[in-house]
């Protein structure tokens, strides 16, 4: 009986991981859409434009990336 016991409390364990890894692949793949791609000249320019039209870098100008847009 204890064999069984340490079976579902092995299973329960690898269940958990397995859910927390999952539920943390889908946190980065739903920051894919919302990503832009700092490696595009476009927006290097964009930005330098901005901060010469007068704008101030991180109160006006912000970048947000996650780990999975490159």
């Amino acid at each position: 009986m204890s064999r069984m016991k340490a079976v579902r409390a092995r299973w329960s364990s690898d269940a958990w991981v397995l859910l927390w890894a999952l539920l943390g692949a889908v946190a980065c793949a739903a920051m894919i859409p919302l990503e832009p791609s700092l490696l595009e000249e476009g927006m290097i320019l964009h930005v330098a434009q901005r901060l010469v039209a007068g704008e101030l870098l991180f109160r006006d100008i912000a970048s947000y990336t996650g780990p999975l847009p490159f």
